[in-house]
């Protein structure tokens, strides 16, 4: 099956590729680099992928920096929203299916009532995610995951190799002890998404843990785990984005999985056993 992943260099998209590359053909699109580059804001470059005839596209692609979107709006816009609509637009043209990566960030609730039909913008990030969202219900044959995933892989790794280098660094860190998720490990992702990209299964569906954690829990148990030293503050996020001048985030984005369990028959996994078999694999590595 020749599938395409837009965003296919980054973290997300790279781990996708390998967990599809060995039963398909699959080509990896990506504005830095990758099989070939193409910015996909402009119309023109999608007739190199219209050549390709994909079954599936999926779109990895997104500026994930809450801040970096606040102060580049039009970037934020054009990345996470234009390109969404083109490929949506591509995929109705060509009968493909859709995928299309959303967020957590799109929740903001103290128990876990985040169900797919709600939402809440708090910034200028989480707009732009939902106005994708909106361009992908466009076509019939879309598939939105909302999710949050952690891991390592080569250079990249997000908030996991944040971690690693302020410790690497003897730095001190700031625990949020107030902002909750579900986070799933990317490798675990990557297993689910193999085993439902052929479904026919559309709309939107959350996929993480069955249950909640706390940043600073999160990262206190992996730093236990290993058997890493760390110099940390505890503190609320109110706290930090006043300190910090960041932007407004959500701090309750645990996510209601009941509804992709039902439809899809695959039970999702505890945050305990991800964060486990990550140490599992940071030691055999």
């Amino acid at each position: 099956m020749n599938i395409f992943i837009a965003g296919g260099t980054g973290f997300l998209g790279r781990n996708i590729y390998l967990y599809l590359k060995k039963k398909n053909k699959v080509l990896v699109g990506s504005n830095k680099k990758g099989s070939f580059k193409l910015n996909l804001c402009f119309k023109k470059n999608l007739k190199k992928i219209e050549k390709f005839k994909p079954k599936i596209i999926i779109n990895c692609v997104a500026i994930s920096s809450v801040d970096k979107c606040e102060t580049n709006k039009k970037l934020a816009y054009s990345t996470n929203v234009k390109v969404t609509k083109n490929l949506m637009e591509l995929s109705k043209k060509l009968d493909c299916r859709f995928i299309q990566i959303s967020t957590d960030h799109l929740y903001d609730n103290i128990q876990i009532k985040n169900i797919e039909n709600t939402y809440k913008i708090k910034n200028f990030y989480s707009y732009t995610k939902r106005e994708a969202e909106r361009e992908a219900l466009k076509y019939n044959k879309s598939l939105i995951i909302r999710t949050n995933f952690f891991g390592l892989s080569g250079k990249k790794g997000g908030n996991i190799r944040w971690f690693f280098e302020k410790i690497k660094k003897k730095e001190k860190i700031n625990l949020i002890k107030d902002v909750y998720f579900s986070p799933i490990l990317i490798s675990t992702f990557c297993k689910i998404l193999k085993r439902i990209y052929t479904r026919n299964n559309s709309g939107i569906y959350n996929i993480g843990a069955i249950n909640k954690i706390s940043k600073k829990k999160f990262f206190l148990i992996i730093a236990q785990k290993l058997r890493l030293k760390i110099n940390y503050q505890s503190l609320n996020l109110n706290t930090l984005i006043m300190s910090s001048k960041l932007v407004k985030r959500p701090k309750l984005m645990a996510m209601n999985v009941k509804k992709f369990q039902e439809d899809f028959k695959i039970k999702l996994p505890t945050i305990e056993s991800e964060i486990n078999k990550f140490c599992n694999e940071y030691k055999n590595k």
